[in-house]
């Protein structure tokens, strides 16, 4: 009786609070007086007019955010998902649309200053994006735990921020920059030339399964038994001995030959997945898959520009990368949803 009591004043002091939405004339009659306030009673009555995609659908427990009204879309569908899809998730196109500007004018600028270390160079520039990914993840998850999840953003911000300020202040080409009119069939005329069309073709399968551990290795470590903070943990070190992994091969590339260590390391990459990944039970295997994948994998950030570079003209090195990364990040996309689909069908099946 007295949680049930406190329940009911509970729930008597929370209407006096809350703010009054209309006055008592302007209620519909449907409406009683003693309804809680709910969406259907706060928003106007539109029963007699035709239903939107947005109004038929499923009811929403909590707007997607503070200011979202489905009223506010007349046409239903194509208005509210722009809305809370692309504005929502504007982070989600703006991060990669930034850090992309500012990853491939740094390697182009790199590889006009190196040519016979060229791979160790972009071995060493890619190297920083790993370190990155041991540092970011880890700091985020503290703040978030001390400060909260506001405060964490902000702390990443001012960091890359520091960081940016040293590269635009230091980072430049060794050729002067030649503006030219932009035409989108400088980014095609390559795809003629058959050595770029094939190194582009094998980075695109590599693309395709490359980032499936990266998503997958701490679902299923989990899944075989590993503890979740011990799990949080695999990512952080692939990215780790990622580090060597794009600056070993690198070396080794430019001694050996770089399309042949790339060869190497693919063949590496796919059997380690095969091999270690997929019969892995318990958490040493795991972690050793993590941290000899973060290895192979890595050496194909560093040495995919350079392969570029070695059939190219060093004018349009920064061209031909970014026509070749704009064709590879579609099997990135497209790589880890069809993976995510084939295990759930898997589970299905079972």
């Amino acid at each position: 009786m007295s949680s049930a009591s406190a329940s009911t004043t509970s729930t008597v002091n929370d209407k006096q609070n809350k703010p009054s939405y209309a006055s008592s004339s302007s209620k519909s009659p449907s409406i009683k007086d003693d309804a809680p306030d709910t969406e259907a009673n706060i928003l106007p009555d539109t029963s007699d007019q035709p239903q939107s995609d947005v109004e038929k659908a499923d009811p929403v427990a909590k707007p997607a955010f503070a200011g979202f009204d489905p009223s506010s879309f007349p046409d239903g569908g194509l208005q509210a998902w722009f809305f809370i899809e692309v504005i929502n998730d504007s982070p989600g196109v703006c991060s990669p649309i930034g850090a992309s500007m500012i990853f491939y004018p740094a390697m182009s600028s790199t590889g006009t200053w190196f040519f016979k270390r060229r791979a160790l160079a972009f071995g060493i520039m890619a190297a920083g994006s790993s370190l990155g990914g041991v540092i970011l993840p880890i700091m985020v998850d503290h703040v978030i735990d001390q400060a909260g999840f506001p405060w964490a953003m902000r702390s990443a911000a001012f960091l890359l921020l520091a960081l940016l300020v040293y590269a635009n202040l230091t980072v430049r080409s060794r050729l002067p920059p030649s503006p030219k009119p932009w035409s989108l069939m400088e980014f095609i005329f390559p795809f003629q030339e058959l050595p770029f069309l094939l190194v582009v073709s094998a980075s695109f399968l590599f693309f395709f399964g490359m980032f499936l551990p990266f998503n997958y290795v701490i679902l299923s470590a989990e899944y075989h038994g590993m503890s979740q903070r011990l799990a949080a943990y695999l990512v952080p070190i692939l990215n780790a001995v990622s580090i060597f992994g794009r600056t070993i091969p690198g070396y080794i590339a430019d001694k050996s030959g770089r399309f042949n260590t790339m060869i190497a390391t693919s063949i590496l990459s796919a059997l380690l997945v095969l091999c270690l990944w997929l019969p892995a039970r318990g958490n040493i295997p795991y972690i050793l898959f993590a941290a000899f994948f973060g290895f192979s994998s890595g050496a194909f950030v560093s040495l995919a520009p350079a392969l570029v570079a070695q059939i190219s003209d060093i004018r349009q090195i920064g061209l031909r990368t970014g026509s070749m990364f704009a064709v590879i990040s579609v099997a990135a996309l497209c790589g880890n949803p069809i993976g995510g689909a084939l295990e759930q069908q898997k589970i299905t099946l079972r």
